[in-house]
């Protein structure tokens, strides 16, 4: 998950793996307001044949309200390796950064990085405005299009929403409404939507 800057791990699961916690600390996401964590620091994790030395394991009661997920991954993994998702397999391909050699025609887009959240620029436009330049969080964990605050000034229709559900934090309202294209780097998206607001400004 791309927009997770902190590994998590389900308390249960720690417990069942005899992980004790030695720290205490708090995580924030696209709800608002913070869940306290307890932290099993330096954790070694295996993936397969990726092996990551020094993780912290943010220990939470509910990872995003679902049994079947015992633990999110995300900077840790990805800040030591190159990903490759492919959606139609589905299947997931990590590699190496020594080893890898990128085959394809795709775009090559540089990244900004706040804290350990990945942005890419990009331009979204949404009925009745200009369109708009802007940093957006890549988040693979979502299951949103395109999200910017700019939905709240469109002439599109908007319908109230519940925003950051599934998330870290406290849900809240906010709105959902058309965008009518999304640009980035030589690729143009056609219509999606965008929810605005979450509870944290870096996210939203």
């Amino acid at each position: 998950d791309s927009g997770a800057g902190r590994t998590v791990l389900s308390r249960a699961v720690a417990q069942r793996l005899g992980l004790q916690a030695t720290a205490k600390g708090s995580l924030g996401g696209v709800g608002t307001g913070r869940v306290d964590v307890d932290i099993v620091k330096n954790a070694t994790i295996q993936l397969g044949d990726v092996r990551l030395e020094g993780v912290d394991l943010n220990l939470v009661n509910d990872v995003h309200g679902d049994r079947a997920t015992v633990g999110i991954i995300g900077y840790d993994l990805l800040c030591g390796s190159v990903v490759a998702l492919d959606y139609k397999q589905p299947s997931i391909t990590v590699t190496a950064p020594s080893v890898f050699h990128y085959q394809g025609n795709g775009d090559v887009l540089p990244l900004t990085f706040k804290g350990r959240w990945p942005y890419v620029r990009g331009t979204l436009k949404v009925p009745g405005l200009e369109p708009v330049n802007d940093d957006f969080l890549i988040d693979t964990g979502s299951e949103d299009a395109v999200n910017h605050p700019i939905i709240r000034q469109s002439k599109g229709e908007l319908r109230e929403a519940q925003t950051g559900a599934g998330g870290f934090g406290q849900s809240l309202a906010g709105v959902i409404g058309p965008n009518e294209w999304f640009r980035i780097g030589n690729t143009t998206i056609g219509p999606t939507y965008s929810v605005c607001c979450a509870g944290n400004e870096d996210v939203s």
